[in-house]
């Protein structure tokens, strides 16, 4: 597997997985900062490098392949794991928390201005 299809695949899993927009991985590499946790970023920007640099006719006899693969199949790994069914269900009960948690401020909030007033 080439380098520009293996970048390819990994483009369309972090579509599938992670519902990342983007035409290419570069695109996709940008926006996933925050969604992909540090070490499978670094990874990830070393693959980017390393296609940027195979696209340059004399940068591309510089591209060590052997670093590339195995950060290839980490990050390819790691998107595989991802369910994105489970994901949006996290994200789901993670923003119902939060709002239950203002809420529940928000009610504390009124009744210490009641006490406070007088009225209970």
């Amino acid at each position: 597997m080439t380098l520009e299809q293996r970048a390819d695949h990994l483009a369309q899993l972090m579509r599938e997985r992670l519902g990342i927009p983007g035409k290419g991985l570069e695109e996709k590499f940008a926006r996933s900062e925050r969604v992909l946790p540090a070490h499978i970023h670094d990874k990830l920007a070393l693959i980017v490098k390393a296609l940027q640099q195979s696209r340059h006719p004399k940068l591309s006899r510089q591209v060590d392949m052997k670093p590339v693969e195995a950060a290839s199949h980490d990050v390819e790994r790691y998107l595989e794991s991802i369910s994105p069914w489970k994901r949006r269900w996290k994200l789901l009960v993670d923003h119902l928390a939060d709002a239950a948690i203002g809420i529940l401020i928000m009610i504390i909030l009124v009744v210490l201005v009641l006490i406070w007033r007088g009225f209970l």
